[in-house]
């Protein structure tokens, strides 16, 4: 069945499959392609249509979003330009499984079109309607989902402008898919956003938003990165205590959303991480997703440390953490996290730019959870280990470098007899899949790099990345932001062994997660992530090094795994 997408059709329902409307004539297929079967919902800017691929065998749904505003003059220019916006930022947001995918862009019979991956799934307003006021525990895991989709969108210089309820999905689960593939929340609607090309990271101009959710510098005109931070706060107090913003605000401008909170309980910790998010000062608020997600995991690290320890000492259970803070001596803590099971494509795309034949052919991969270390072994935890370390570019909280992968090894057996875990080396897999951290672009902050966002030789560019500095040497560990598994520098800085010996392609590599250590000679071994000395494309999640066991070099490091 069709649906005609004319908008002055008569009879625009249950028609058939024909290539015309038997009514009015228009074309019943958008790029004679995409079948409309279903009037999702209309507003001012246009109509919604549920639509299948046709030319896909297996015919997936899809939506299409038609631009045919209300209004005219003026309004209806501004909303034209609105709708080519978003079809621009999701273009260059790339793919990110928690951001819609745009699939296509197109004019037809003087209407324009864009067409984009179908969420099948409820939004956070539908769902406060069906189930209630959310849990702290809902509120802290929907913080958990989505901080790292704006630090994603954020990194591409893009400020959302209408995070609320509505603009939330959370994803349906299909029999075929996989926990990973629908648990997470997805943000959509990407009409609002707009780059932050000043200097102070400010885009003055229309105020765009709605009302009860948007920050007071943005009603201003003058949206900010934390701006949406603001938003994502305001939606959590909302969801809440199902209570408008607007209610939730007195006469003096103070925040007193604690008293509509029902009998639901909110525990003081993360009270404080939503009174920072929603402060009416932009200066007073957190200034990035990072900052966001530091506080909630040490929050988390905190919990489970006293939890583990009170369970140890009542009944003698073993709680199984997702972080561990393991004591060196002499005050030096080696800090892992957990990694959660899943699965993920390894390699890159022949279409990836700078895509080398070493990362092909792309397969899939299964992981089972493992810890990995949250930052690159420092020097100062080498030398408690080693008494000794090997770094040119002596600074304690930097990588250790000239490490040869013996040596490594060698950190690794002293480390385990010290502290009774069998820590080791990543496999290959295993670094890419954490790399990842669930995305599928270059980069796990999208699909360009920059000096902000990495330590590499800033010289260069990659793809719409923009020069920056080349610092010449190492940064310290956690200088830039974290992955959504919570770890630091996976792309720059150092690169890092991991177990596996070199293959100069992927065929008849391991494909449940394990270290490729046959079929080569053991001369060289795998090296990942890129360093402060290489070429930005080496930093790809993708991109792969070699390098002979015994070798050290300048910009060699490591970081450790663990399984439990």
């Amino acid at each position: 069945m069709s649906y005609c997408l004319n908008p002055h059709c008569q009879k625009p329902e249950n028609l058939d499959s024909a290539e015309v409307c038997p009514t009015c004539g228009a074309k019943l297929l958008l790029g004679d392609r995409y079948r409309s079967v279903k009037l999702l919902g209309r507003g001012g800017m246009g109509r919604t249509f549920l639509a299948i691929d046709q030319l896909k065998p297996s015919k997936p749904f899809c939506a299409i979003k038609q631009f045919c505003p209300q209004s005219k003059g003026n309004v209806s220019q501004k909303a034209e330009e609105l709708f080519q916006q978003e079809v621009i930022r999701l273009d260059e947001l790339g793919h990110h499984p928690q951001v819609p995918e745009l699939l296509a862009h197109y004019i037809q019979e003087e209407q324009q079109y864009l067409v984009q991956e179908f969420i099948s799934g409820q939004n956070l307003n539908d769902e406060l309607k069906e189930q209630g006021a959310f849990s702290q525990g809902k509120i802290r895991q929907l913080l958990i989902s989505l901080l790292p989709v704006l630090q994603f969108i954020h990194a591409q210089n893009v400020i959302h402008r209408d995070i609320k309820p509505e603009n939330i999905i959370r994803r349906q689960k299909l029999h075929h898919q996989a926990s990973k593939d629908f648990d997470g929340l997805v943000l959509v609607d990407f009409g609002a956003a707009k780059y932050a090309i000043n200097a102070d990271m400010r885009q003055t101009g229309t105020s765009i938003g709605s009302p009860e959710f948007v920050a007071p510098e943005q009603a201003r005109g003058k949206a900010l990165f934390n701006s949406d931070l603001y938003s994502l706060g305001v939606t959590c107090v909302h969801l809440l205590t199902q209570a408008s913003p607007f209610d939730l605000i007195d006469i003096d401008h103070n925040w007193v959303w604690r008293d509509y909170l029902n009998g639901n309980t909110v525990s003081n910790d993360l009270g404080k991480i939503l009174d920072k998010l929603i402060a009416i000062a932009p200066s007073r608020r957190y200034q990035s997703a990072d900052e966001v997600l530091k506080d909630l995991y040490q929050q988390d690290a905190i919990a489970i440390s006293s939890n583990t320890v009170a369970e140890s000492q009542q009944s003698n259970i073993i709680s199984h953490p997702t972080s561990i803070h393991e004591d060196l001596g002499n005050g030096i803590v080696l800090e892992m996290t957990s990694i959660p099971a899943g699965e993920f494509i390894m390699g890159s795309p022949e279409n990836e730019e700078s895509h080398e034949n070493t990362e092909s052919p792309q397969h899939r991969v299964k992981i089972s959870p493992f810890f990995m270390g949250i930052f690159q072994i420092t020097q100062a935890q080498f030398r408690v280990i080693m008494n000794a370390s090997p770094s040119y570019m002596v600074s304690d909280d930097h990588p250790v470098e000239c490490v040869s992968w013996n040596a490594v090894v060698e950190f690794c057996t002293l480390l385990s007899q010290k502290t009774g875990r069998n820590y080791r080396l990543p496999s290959e897999a295993e670094w890419e899949y954490a790399c990842r951290a669930n995305t599928k672009t270059p980069f796990h902050f999208g699909s360009a790099i920059n000096t902000d966002l990495a330590n590499y030789d800033g010289r260069y560019v990659y793809r719409s990345g923009t020069r920056g500095e080349y610092r010449q040497t190492t940064t310290p560990v956690g200088s830039f932001p974290p992955n959504a598994f919570g770890l630091y520098d996976m792309h720059g800085n150092v690169w890092e062994w991991c177990q596996d010996l070199w293959h100069d392609d992927y065929i008849g590599a391991p494909t449940n997660g394990n270290a490729w250590e046959s079929g080569r000679s053991s001369m060289y071994r795998v090296l990942r992530g890129g360093s402060w000395y290489g070429y930005p494309w080496y930093c790809r999640s993708a991109a792969r090094g070699r390098g002979k066991q015994s070798d050290w070099k300048l910009y060699y490091g490591f970081r450790v795994a663990l399984t439990l």
